[in-house]
């Protein structure tokens, strides 16, 4: 069952409750159980979303309106005040109870919009008991209630037992946004770190199989030495061995670490035949001058 109220102001509040039933028990004393209780409001920072305020799990409520009667007959101990429990008007016994305060949503605002609201609901009451008369003069008008004194209210008398208790207050969007990145990063840093675990796991295996393989060379951790007198020796093909020239078919390219062409282009040639024309001219051109 699901109950929808906009209050005045626009407060919207949604009451959903699961499996509830109602009935007495033997020592007269009506009491109503459910597996859940909801109480609703709209988020304080987006307006089509819920946000839970209260929520109570597998409760019976008792309802004693006799106090010579004990409301509570399940389990006394020899140091109870039986008075205490004689007075207790309304029980409340819940697995768990739960209250939750949204970030930033204001209370008052919820309690002064009921009691506008039923103020409201007894002016319509009002109004609409004094149109059912069938002589009403022509200029009638409905009377508007005015304020009179009224006593406090007075709070019947609530025990309240639950096994879990839970006071929740919502944090700043941002700090939320925060903790979910630390959650997140938490999370991929295990999967990594998980992730080195099996490869280092797989790299000792690899070099072990390695060791077996080629018992005639020395490993140090897992790694290949270099034969002794040759230290110069490095385990590439494409690296020089003690400063020797590496020869082609054709004339040696590199030497001493330095690079020869093997033959010059006529596109060069052209170039230094005309760089040593353009000397020659300049020099011409000084001695005439």
């Amino acid at each position: 069952m699901m109950l929808h109220v906009t209050l005045p102001s626009s407060i919207k509040l949604l009451l959903e409750l699961s499996s509830f039933d109602l009935k007495k028990s033997s020592s007269q004393i009506p009491h109503m159980s459910f597996t859940a209780l909801r109480f609703y409001s709209i988020h304080p920072y987006k307006e089509d979303m819920w946000t839970p305020l209260l929520i109570l799990s597998y409760a019976v409520i008792k309802l004693n309106m006799d106090k010579n009667l004990p409301i509570d007959t399940d389990q006394h101990s020899e140091d109870s005040d039986d008075h205490e429990d004689s007075s207790t008007q309304i029980l409340i016994d819940a697995t768990s109870f739960r209250f939750e305060v949204p970030f930033e949503f204001v209370f008052y605002k919820v309690f002064d919009n009921l009691l506008t609201f039923f103020k409201s609901c007894k002016q319509l009451k009002y109004n609409f008991k004094n149109l059912m008369k069938s002589d009403l003069p022509k200029d009638f008008k409905n009377s508007t209630i005015l304020p009179v004194k009224v006593h406090p209210l007075k709070v019947p008398k609530i025990r309240l037992k639950a096994k879990y208790f839970e006071f929740s207050m919502h944090d700043d969007p941002l700090e939320v946004r925060l903790a979910s990145i630390y959650l997140i990063g938490f999370i991929e840093q295990k999967s990594r770190i998980s992730k080195l675990t099996s490869f280092a796991t797989l790299e000792t295996k690899w070099k072990n199989e390695l060791m077996e393989k080629y018992p005639n060379i020395k490993f140090k951790n897992g790694i290949p030495v270099p034969p002794e007198g040759n230290n110069n020796y490095y385990d590439s093909s494409l690296t020089l061995k003690n400063n020797e020239t590496i020869h082609h078919n054709g004339p040696p390219l590199f030497q001493n670490n330095s690079f020869h062409s093997t033959s010059s282009s006529p596109t060069v040639e052209r170039e230094r035949s005309r760089t040593k024309s353009i000397k020659i001219r300049k020099r011409i051109s000084k001695f005439r001058i």
